[in-house]
């Protein structure tokens, strides 16, 4: 029987005893809330191990962006207030303090407060649970807090514009919700003027290096041609020797324009040198 005894006493002492922990965080139903319009966050608290019989939260908001309506408690699982949900829209903070008087409360999703915003500008607003704690109704009030759950929503002019939503530390308080958009159609437009601008370019540039590349196989098989013994069999075209004539040409009307490559150039001086007097002499023996 007193071997039964010590048996039990070590097995107690050796086991470890279960890890209660409860966690609390801000819920916010959306990711997104176009500027004007009410944002409903909510204090959630998670306990399924352990009743719980108090609570306490320090939340911080950016207070460009985000204003207090109000603090809602009639769904709240405490029904006293030792420090009663305040705010400071100046700060943006907000504190609370809330216990339950005769009961506990254990679960998943208690609501401790429901907080409305205003949305007042764009931006991306994180509303963070500085400090908190959840405590146990066990008789000597731990804290058996063991995770926050901030929340981030993005705000901006409208549900068509939440993917231009601009950064939160380069919109102040004193920007209207005008000069923002305004802002945002400007560069907007620059953009697609730059983009067009590139476009017609790359166009030009192809055009311009298919003509080149056309121009260097004429000028090989005019070559390749002159150099057969029987010539005669080999001659290019009227046709040909029209569209020859021509490139000379425009070569000599660009050259009196502007500066031509080095390409050019030697076209135009294997062209002209050669080509066009042999090409002509040719055509009249024939």
């Amino acid at each position: 029987m007193v071997r039964k005894k010590i048996h039990f006493i070590i097995l107690t002492l050796v086991l470890p005893l279960p890890v209660l922990a409860a966690s609390i965080g801000v819920v916010v139903p959306e990711s997104f809330y176009p500027s004007g319009s009410l944002l409903v966050a909510k204090v959630l608290i998670n306990s399924s191990d352990q009743d719980i019989n108090a609570a306490s939260a320090q939340i911080k908001f950016p207070p460009g962006e985000l204003s207090v309506v109000s603090i809602q408690t009639e769904q709240s699982i405490f029904n006293v207030w030792p420090q009663k949900p305040s705010f400071s829209n100046e700060l943006g903070t907000i504190s609370m303090e809330g216990v339950m008087i005769g009961d506990s409360w254990i679960g998943e999703g208690g609501e401790m407060a429901e907080i409305i915003f205003k949305v007042k500008a764009a931006g991306n607003a994180k509303i963070n649970i500085t400090s908190s704690s959840v405590l146990a109704n066990d008789g000597e009030g731990t804290n058996i807090l063991d995770y926050i759950r901030h929340a981030a929503v993005a705000l901006g002019l409208s549900d068509s514009t939440k993917y231009l939503v601009v950064k939160a530390e380069e919109v102040t308080p004193s920007e209207s919700q005008s000069q923002v958009a305004d802002n945002q159609s400007v560069q907007i437009k620059e953009e697609m003027e730059v983009a067009g601008r590139s476009f017609w370019k790359d166009q030009v540039n192809v055009a311009y290096a298919i003509f080149l590349v056309l121009l260097l196989i004429a000028l090989s098989l005019w070559r390749i041609a002159r150099g057969r013994k029987t010539f005669k069999k080999s001659t290019p075209s009227e046709t040909m020797h029209k569209n020859l004539v021509n490139v000379v040409k425009t070569l000599e009307e660009k050259s009196k324009k502007e500066t031509l490559t080095p390409e050019e150039e030697k076209i135009l001086a294997d062209f002209r040198g050669c080509i066009i007097e042999e090409y002509e002499e040719l055509i009249d023996k024939n």
